[in-house]
């Protein structure tokens, strides 16, 4: 997974020519739910993560505004579920994942200044990736890349606060699990659909270099199709699919201007 931050490169020229660069730190709320078809959740995954990130802004004109994000996030999380037998199973779930988002922000009037509201258009074009490594008994390790974009509505009065209220859209989801040890000879390699889900992110400073945030984010995925794959052990072949499945987030962060 780590290979795949090497993306950060073709970041680095935004950050090169930014005008403004910032880090931050973050402790989220984390909820990861799985449903079967008839809507009874099969489990659930909730806990605390951490999240660091690094951030750019540049004004390109008096009505356009660009920013780049990249960061990454780990923890670890209990999880409540059960086995295909219906068994009740509780153990936990570790996290690690990164982040990279470039965006775009229209001023329909002009950048305001300090003291001034203003109001903007902001669309992003984003790359997620995380690692999803079930404990104990059972256990076994997946991996989640998806593309998305946001449209968002924005409110803010610099060196004041700042509002963000938009939608997230998976645009391309790849989803590859590690059964090998339960005799799967092949890597599942699955395609879970996204749907469009809201988001909020809200900003107060709190000094010239100091911010506070508070933000809202997720996941909307269906179930997959299924992908049929050969176990060694028994000589048969199944279909396996992933679950419609929730994500959702709850962060407080705090930012540094360097």
């Amino acid at each position: 997974m780590w290979r795949r931050m090497s993306w950060l490169l073709v970041l680095l020229p935004a950050w090169v020519g930014a005008e403004e660069i910032q880090v931050s730190y973050a402790v989220e709320r984390f909820l990861w739910e799985e449903f079967d078809n008839s809507g009874h959740k099969l489990l659930d995954e909730s806990g605390f993560r951490h999240r660091v990130a690094l951030h750019g802004k540049s004004a390109f004109n008096s009505k356009w505004q660009g920013d780049v994000t990249a960061g990454f996030a780990f923890g670890s999380v209990d999880y409540e579920g059960q086995t295909q037998s219906g068994v009740p199973v509780s153990t936990d779930t570790d996290y690690r994942g990164y982040g990279l988002e470039a965006g775009i922000g229209y001023f329909p009037g002009q950048l305001p200044s300090a003291g001034m509201a203003g109001a903007a258009l902001r669309l992003a074009l984003g790359l997620d990736g995380w690692e999803r490594s079930l404990q104990g008994a059972g256990g076994y390790n997946e991996e989640y890349r998806v593309t998305y974009g946001r449209l968002a509505g924005v409110y803010l009065v610099p060196v004041a606060w700042r509002l963000e209220l938009g939608v997230k859209l998976p645009l391309a989801v790849a989803e590859r699990v590690d059964l090998s040890a339960y005799g799967y000879t092949d890597e599942v390699n699955l395609s879970p659909k996204g749907r469009p889900s809201l988001y909020l992110t809200w900003h107060y400073q709190i000094s010239d270099r100091l911010t506070f945030s508070l933000d809202y984010d997720g996941y909307l995925f269906d179930k997959s199709d299924d992908d049929v794959v050969y176990n060694e052990i028994d000589g048969n072949y199944y279909a396996i699919h992933q679950p419609r499945s929730e994500m959702q987030t709850l962060g407080l962060a705090i930012t540094l201007s360097l």
